[in-house]
């Protein structure tokens, strides 16, 4: 847990947010205009400017969790901050992962496998339908609560397992 979230109770309001910085704009705006009754708030590009029903945000930490806070879902690529947050929320999740990008693939294979995301490789106005499917039959709310170690407890047992690895040797 970030004590940082304890500003930004988690709450479902009216829209969708975005961090999508290094998608192509164009493709943004074409998809998700297509659904002018979903506001979605886009974040990544540090601009402040309004396109039918979207928003892009100047880059701002508390801006952004804010929206990410009170967002029905999350849209992003398959990184880890941003997905972390997210679950951390209990946000559903629509990742697309970076081309080429190997630890972009396994998280959004973990995160498919798990239930906790739609995965998919393109921004579509199919894909963005089938995220809202699935964010609704999931009462716009992930129900998995993952597990929190303090770091002090994280560091000890990754210390008794680097000591463990060294006795073998």
């Amino acid at each position: 847990w970030k004590p940082e979230f304890d500003r930004y109770p988690p709450q479902i309001q009216d829209h969708y947010t975005a961090y999508l910085a290094k998608q192509n704009p164009k493709d943004i705006i074409n998809t998700f205009t297509q659904f002018p009754d979903e506001k979605i708030l886009v974040f990544g590009f540090d601009i402040e400017k309004t396109i039918k029903n979207i928003e892009f945000k100047k880059t701002s930490r508390s801006g952004f969790l804010q929206a990410l806070a009170t967002s029905k879902g999350v849209i992003t690529n398959a990184g880890f901050s941003t997905t972390w947050e997210a679950l951390m929320l209990q946000k559903n999740l629509w990742v697309i992962p970076y081309p080429h990008q190997f630890e972009q693939y396994t998280n959004a294979t973990r995160l498919k496998k798990l239930n906790l995301a739609h995965v998919s490789h393109h921004i579509t106005a199919t894909e963005f339908q089938q995220f809202l499917k699935f964010n609704e039959k999931n009462n716009y709310r992930q129900s998995t609560k993952l597990p929190i170690i303090h770091p002090k407890v994280l560091t000890r047992l990754v210390k008794n397992e680097l000591r463990e690895l060294l006795q073998h040797d």
